[in-house]
Formats: structure tokens, C-alpha cells, sequence
């Protein structure tokens, strides 16, 4: 029903790009880490009606690389709770995500 946009990627991008842990795959873990926020935005906001998602709401979701199998072969673990804000856009379509 809804587009979801994460407005500021590049607030995670900058912690994931000092990461150490992860030199090959840092562009899977931010993949990874936006589609998990998109994926609890969907179903935070997805019984919300128009007018309620016109009100600004705040969520958080937790991420654990050792959820993944692709990040559990001999390298660190990452965890990270996330803080986002979402509200529809103008155009009705749109859910915009903004990261803390």
C-alpha cells in the first residue's frame, strides 16, 4: 500500500563505514540493516490509517549481525538499536523514514 524511503541513510552509513570488523561486507550490512528498519516500519505503520501516520511516531528496532548467516562466518558481531522516526509524506503514498 505504502512506499517506504529512509530519508538519511547516510546517518548509519558513516558508523557502518568506521566499522573494522567488517571490511568486506559493509555494503550487505547496510542493506541488511535499512531492509530491517523498512521491514518494522511496514509493520509498525501498516494498520495506521492516513490521518494517524500524518502524526509524527517514533520506533525502535534492534539488529544482530548473528541473525544473519552471511555475517556469522569468523568475524565480530555488531548489534545496534535504531531510532526512527516515521510519517506519511504529502503525496499519500510515501511512509519517509528519518534515522536518529
Amino acid at each position: 500500500m505504502f512506499k517506504y524511503k529512509i530519508l538519511n541513510q547516510e546517518r548509519l552509513e558513516k558508523e557502518i563505514d568506521s566499522l573494522h570488523s567488517f571490511p568486506l561486507l559493509k555494503d550487505q550490512l547496510k542493506w541488511q540493516l535499512f531492509e530491517k528498519v523498512i521491514a518494522d516500519a511496514k509493520e509498525n505503520c501498516q494498520f495506521l490509517s492516513p490521518e494517524e501516520l500524518f502524526e509524527e511516531r517514533e520506533y525502535g528496532v534492534w539488529f544482530h549481525t548473528v541473525n544473519y548467516p552471511e555475517f556469522r562466518i569468523g568475524i565480530a558481531r555488531y548489534d545496534t538499536f535504531i531510532i526512527y522516526r516515521c510519517v506519511l509524506a504529502d503525496n499519500r503514498g510515501d511512509v519517509l523514514i528519518t534515522l536518529e
